[in-house]
């Protein structure tokens, strides 16, 4: 669905090796899917904002000054009659002040060139006129690290897995506090856990764009974050006191089916809050024995499932 890609850290490669990309790629051109699918791309060659600091308060004195004037002519210079994209500000920042008095400026630098204030929709409209003469390039985009987000699966699943103990932790502890009893040892390693979480939020070594180094890094803390996650939560629940723990860290009620390792005798009923039977069935599998049941739980709560030694009637 989608009819054009605006992109920056894509283009040229010095050494084809390292990515599919071609040595020299022009701004514009049409990016082919493997099953020949095609969109207009533009590849900002001189970054998100040429010319100019993305500082917001100098952005007034940037725009009067000669600096953008002169990025504007080199990329008008290699792009024939093609339409050009100035690309200006930033996403943290409204209007890019001056923008009259630079505008006047580009209109006399660039003679035969209609300079117009619009948006990367607009630049499109124009360079859809030049799509038949436009090259066609197949292959991988990225420079540097091709198809990051199939290269460094591992970080990221990392992060989910350390998020989804940091919370479980988090509110488990908030619950005990809050609601049912204090929970002694368990702010330390949940700090430390927090501490793992908040460092690996980087721009760019979250999203695994960076040197082999500091990928071990992020993975180091991860580990460590999960290991005090994970010591958190079982301090808690040992708050909780004995019996099968079934806790909800989600703001809604959910009924889910409970998967966990059975290492003792079968029980003969499965007793859920006052007294309740609690329908179950204990397997044996890959994994060894196994004791499923299908529980209602309430929002950030929990329920406490009590197996009774007998015979098998559930």
């Amino acid at each position: 669905g989608y009819t054009a890609l605006l992109a920056f850290r894509a283009g040229p490669v010095g050494d084809p090796s390292v990515s599919g990309a071609p040595r020299e790629l022009e701004p514009a051109f049409r990016f082919q899917a493997p099953d020949g699918s095609e969109v207009l791309t533009h590849v900002m060659p001189l970054g998100y904002s040429p010319g100019t600091s993305r500082a917001p308060r100098s952005l007034a004195w940037v725009a009067t000054t000669t600096r953008v004037p002169r990025a504007v002519r080199r990329l008008v210079e290699r792009s024939g009659t093609q339409p050009v994209l100035v690309p200006l500000g930033a996403e943290f920042s409204g209007m890019l002040p001056g923008i009259a008095i630079l505008l006047r400026r580009l209109r006399g630098g660039t003679p035969g060139r209609d300079v117009r204030l619009g948006t990367a929709c607009d630049y499109f409209t124009l360079l859809q006129r030049w799509s038949a003469s436009l090259p066609t390039h197949r292959g991988d985009l990225n420079p540097v690290y091709p198809g990051t987000h199939a290269l460094r699966p591992e970080i990221k699943r990392d992060d989910r897995l350390l998020t989804a103990e940091v919370l479980a932790a988090e509110t488990l502890d908030a619950l005990l506090a809050t609601g049912l009893d204090d929970a002694p040892g368990t702010h330390g390693p949940l700090s430390e856990a927090w501490h793992c979480l908040l460092t690996n939020q980087a721009h760019d070594s979250i999203g695994g764009c960076h040197v082999p180094a500091v990928t071990r890094d992020v993975r180091t803390r991860a580990r460590q974050g999960r290991r005090a996650a994970r010591k958190a939560l079982e301090a808690g629940l040992r708050q909780l006191g004995s019996g099968l723990v079934v806790f909800n860290p989600l703001g809604w009620e959910r009924t889910d089916r409970v998967d966990v390792a059975w290492g003792g005798p079968t029980p003969g009923t499965l007793e859920g809050p006052d007294g309740a039977r609690v329908p179950f069935r204990v397997m044996r599998g890959d994994r060894g024995r196994r004791l499923q049941a299908v529980v209602t739980v309430p929002a950030l709560g929990f329920v406490r499932l009590r197996a009774v030694e007998g015979p098998l009637s559930a």
